[in-house]
């Protein structure tokens, strides 16, 4: 058995099917969960490093762009989305980390604070 189809059988297992009948098919599969008082965002990252990834935000969008080129044959996840978070979050406080082939991004959300009186100038 190739490492091509041990591959593909693994990605095919957890439905992140790069090729599937021999055609090449972009898959955008992540994971965005609420945690405590952050946003976490998980997806694969396969073949990048840390300098391969751009990641930013605006408003309430995360942007997120891997910067490698993808060659024939090689086991790289490459993405280029925007993804809409329903929720205000704090780009300052708000952090990735790559380990294993899985991008986390931590995104702590901005305090409201509930309602809130203001005073007359």
């Amino acid at each position: 058995m190739t490492i091509d189809t041990m591959m593909n059988l693994i990605l095919k297992e957890y439905d992140y099917m790069a090729y599937y009948n021999g055609a090449k098919r972009k898959l955008n599969t992540y994971k965005l969960t609420q945690k405590d008082n952050s946003l976490i965002f998980k997806c694969l990252a396969t073949g990048l490093s840390e300098s391969d990834i751009n990641i930013s935000f605006d408003d309430k969008k995360l942007y997120i762009k891997s910067l490698k080129e993808k060659e024939e044959k090689d086991f790289v996840t490459s993405f280029n989305d925007s993804i809409y978070l329903n929720k205000k979050v704090d780009p300052k406080e708000s952090y990735a980390k790559l380990s294993q082939g899985i991008l986390t991004i931590k995104m702590p959300l901005l305090d409201k604070g509930g309602k809130q009186e203001i005073s007359f100038k």
